[in-house]
């Protein structure tokens, strides 16, 4: 990596290893997450459809979709994740503590602001990303409930909920 991003984590510490650490956790949880939604909705989805003689599904009965929030909550995940950041930046700021104290080097410094951005600057780049992959998955979200059921099996009020949900 350059010298300008290792100037994103303590000294002494390789950027690349801490960045494909959280990249692969943060993957981990979206993957985690998608496929948590994908049972809770096949399980629903499968509550309104049937076979026929045929061996084709068909939509059956009176029986509506569950609302979008009932397969949406499966963003534990994601707290998890937020609190290894965190965790995260809690070490980083420690590092300067242990062996030659470099903690007065820093603190010397022009930029008073340079042990923050050691600390900080990594683990909110990634709990940044992993908000915006939230909202990236609860679109993906809408789009498979929106594709997959048709409209009139759809629960009551389901637009005005989509977006709530969202939000």
């Amino acid at each position: 990596m350059t010298r300008k991003s290792s100037r994103l984590v303590p000294a002494g510490i390789g950027i690349k290893p801490v960045v494909l650490v959280s990249l692969s956790g943060l993957v981990l949880c979206g993957f985690t997450a998608f496929m948590a939604f994908l049972e809770r909705f096949m399980y629903f989805y499968g509550k309104i459809t049937s076979y026929d003689d045929a061996g084709n599904r068909v939509f059956s009965g009176d029986e509506k979709m569950q609302p979008l929030i009932s397969f949406n909550a499966n963003f534990d995940i994601f707290k998890i994740f937020f609190l290894c950041m965190a965790l995260l930046g809690v070490y980083f700021f420690l590092h300067h503590f242990i062996g030659s104290k470099s903690i007065y080097t820093m603190r010397r410094l022009k930029n008073p602001l340079e042990l923050y951005i050691r600390c900080l600057a990594v683990p909110v780049i990634f709990i940044i990303l992993g908000i915006a992959l939230i909202y990236i998955l609860n679109f993906i979200y809408i789009e498979i409930y929106l594709a997959l059921v048709p409209e009139e099996y759809l629960y009551p009020w389901w637009n005005a909920n989509i977006w709530r949900d969202l939000l």
